[in-house]
C-alpha cells in the first residue's frame, strides 16, 4: 500500500491508523485468542463517527474489504481479517442514561466494554442483560445474540434494544428500529456484526432489577451427572420463572474437575434458597457462597476461579439441546469430559427459558427460542504440540453431542456469537428457517459486499433454502432511509 495515501487518512481522522511497518503493528493486529494470527492491511482506531466515515471512504476508494472489531473476541478470530481493513470501535465509548423518555433508556457507545457499562449502570441501580466478561465490548456480543446470567429474566440482550445507529459503506448513516430500516433493524439483532455496516451506537431499554443474590453451587465431578439432570429438569426450558437465571460449568478447579452452578435470583435469601432446595439437595452439592449485590458486584465474583491458563490458546464450539437428556445420556456426557486431554477444558451450559424463549422465533435474528440450554465446550492448549490433541478432543466431544442437538425436528442449531470456523454449514445452524431474510437485508444495505469475512452473509443463496413460517418476509422492495454523517 502506498504510505502516502495511509498518511493521508491519518491527517484525516482523529483517531490512529496503524501500518504492518509500524511497530505497534503486532499489537494492534491482536485479538483476544492468540491461537488466531491475522496480517490486516491496516487498522484503523476510530474515535467517531466522522472516522469511520473516512475509514469506509479509504476502504472504498482502494478495494479493501472491512472487518469490524470492537473487543476483540470473535471466538473464530472473524474480526481481524488478512489484507483487510480493520474498522477498531473500541475508542467509541460512552453510556448516556436517559430517565425521562417513559422508561430508563441508555445510549451506548459500541466499544464500550461489559465492565465499563456495568459500572455506570450500577450507579443507577439500572441493568441491561450483558456479557460475563467484562472486556466485552456490546457490539459483537449484541449482533449474535447477547447471553447473560439474566437472560432468563430480561431476555437476551438483542431484545432490550429499541435503536441502533449504524454506518454503511457509503458513509450514510441509518437509523435503525421499528419503524424504520426494520430489516437492518431485525438483521442486526442475532445476525452477527461485520455483515449490513458499522454499528456505532445502540439504545438499550433498562430494567431495575431490585435485589439480587447470587449463588455457587459446586459438586465433585462424579455427582456431576444427577446435578445436571435436575438441573435441566428443574430450571430450564420447562421452569417459566423469571426469577432465577445461571450457567452450569465442568471445570477445572484447583487440579480436579468440578461441577459449578452460578447464578442470580431476583430476590432475597431465603426466597432464593427456597428455590434452589431440588438442586442443593442433590448428592454432593456444597453452597459455596451466597451474597446479595447488584448484577456487576455478583457477575465480578461469579467470573474467580474459571479462568483460562497464561497463555493459552482456545476453541470452542456450541451447540443447542432441545429435548430433555436421560440420566444415562448426562453420565455418558459427563464421562466423555473426562477423556479431555489436558486439565484446562471447560463445557458450560447456558439455561434457556423465561424471558429467552418467551420470544418468538423470528421476533429478530436471534432465533434460538425452543432451548433447554445452549451446550459448549472450549478447549485450551499452551505449547503449540499440544492443539492437534486438543482440536481433536473438542471434534470427538461434538460428535458425540451431536444426536441431542438434532432433536427435536432433525435440524441442529448452533450459537452465532461462539462461531467456528470448521462449520461450513453456518447459515443452517445459526440461521435455520431465516436465512432468505438476512440475505435480503445485505442485499439492501451492503449490496457491494464490503463487510465480509469467513462466515459473513451472502448475497446469494439457494432458492430451494427452507423458509420458516414466521419469517418477516423481506423482499428488497422496502425503503432504506438514510442520511449524511
Amino acid at each position: 500500500m502506498n504510505m502516502s495515501n495511509a498518511a493521508q487518512l491519518q491527517r484525516e481522522i482523529s483517531g490512529k491508523v496503524v501500518l504492518p511497518s509500524d511497530p505497534d503493528y503486532d499489537e494492534a493486529r491482536q485479538l483476544s485468542d492468540p491461537a488466531f494470527q491475522r496480517f490486516p492491511a491496516l487498522v484503523v482506531y476510530c474515535d467517531g463517527a466522522a472516522d469511520v466515515r473516512a475509514a469506509l471512504a479509504f476502504a472504498n476508494r482502494h478495494g479493501f474489504r472491512v472487518t469490524c472489531r470492537s473487543g476483540g473476541h470473535s471466538t473464530a478470530g472473524f474480526s481481524v481479517g488478512d489484507d483487510a481493513m480493520v474498522i477498531d470501535t473500541s475508542r467509541i465509548r460512552y453510556v448516556r442514561i436517559d430517565e425521562n423518555s417513559g422508561g430508563p433508556t441508555a445510549r451506548v457507545g459500541a466499544g464500550s466494554d461489559w465492565g465499563y457499562v456495568g459500572r455506570e449502570l450500577d450507579r443507577y441501580g439500572l441493568h441491561v442483560p450483558g456479557g460475563g466478561c467484562e472486556s466485552v465490548c456490546i457490539a459483537g456480543y449484541m449482533q449474535g445474540g447477547g447471553y447473560s446470567y439474566t437472560s432468563r429474566m430480561f431476555g437476551m440482550n438483542c431484545d432490550s434494544v429499541v435503536e441502533a445507529k449504524i454506518m454503511l459503506a457509503d458513509g450514510r448513516i441509518a437509523i435503525a428500529n421499528e419503524r424504520q430500516n426494520f430489516p437492518l433493524f431485525w438483521a442486526i439483532r442475532g445476525g452477527t456484526g461485520n455483515n449490513f455496516g458499522v454499528l456505532l451506537e445502540v439504545t438499550y431499554r433498562l430494567y431495575r432489577p431490585g435485589a439480587l443474590w447470587g449463588f455457587s453451587i459446586r459438586w465433585p465431578i462424579d455427582d456431576a451427572p444427577q446435578a445436571v439432570f435436575e438441573i435441566q429438569n428443574q430450571y430450564m426450558k420447562t421452569n417459566p420463572s423469571r426469577l432465577v437465571g445461571f450457567e452450569t460449568h465442568g471445570a477445572p478447579i484447583d487440579g480436579r474437575q468440578v461441577l459449578l452452578m452460578r447464578g442470580m435470583y431476583r430476590g432475597k435469601h431465603g426466597e432464593a434458597l427456597e428455590s434452589l432446595y431440588p438442586v442443593l439437595s442433590t448428592r454432593g452439592a456444597t453452597l459455596e457462597y451466597g451474597l446479595e449485590g447488584s448484577y456487576y458486584e455478583l457477575n465480578r465474583r461469579h467470573e474467580q476461579g474459571v479462568t483460562a491458563p497464561a497463555g493459552g490458546k482456545e476453541e470452542k464450539q456450541s451447540g443447542y439441546i432441545r429435548a430433555p437428556l436421560s440420566l444415562a445420556e448426562w453420565e455418558g456426557v459427563i464421562d466423555m469430559f473426562g477423556q479431555t486431554p489436558n486439565p484446562y477444558s471447560i463445557f458450560n451450559l447456558e439455561a434457556y427459558g423465561g424471558a429467552i424463549n418467551e420470544v418468538a422465533a423470528g421476533a429478530n435474528a436471534f432465533i434460538h427460542r425452543e432451548a433447554y440450554c445452549n451446550f459448549f465446550l472450549d478447549v485450551f492448549w499452551v505449547k503449540d504440540a499440544d492443539k492437534g490433541p486438543a482440536v481433536r478432543y473438542l471434534d470427538e466431544f461434538m460428535a458425540m453431542m451431536q444426536p441431542y442437538f438434532d432433536r427435536p425436528n432433525g435440524r441442529p442449531q448452533s450459537n452465532q456469537n461462539y462461531p467456528r470456523a470448521s462449520q461450513t454449514n453456518y447459515m443452517d445452524l445459526y440461521f435455520d428457517g431465516f436465512v432468505r431474510d438476512l440475505v435480503v437485508a445485505k442485499k439492501l444495505y451492503d449490496p457491494g459486499n464490503v463487510f465480509r469475512f469467513e462466515q459473513s452473509i451472502p448475497l446469494d443463496y439457494p432458492d430451494d433454502v427452507r423458509v420458516d413460517p414466521a419469517s418477516p418476509g423481506f423482499t428488497g422492495d422496502e425503503e432504506i432511509v438514510a442520511g449524511p454523517l
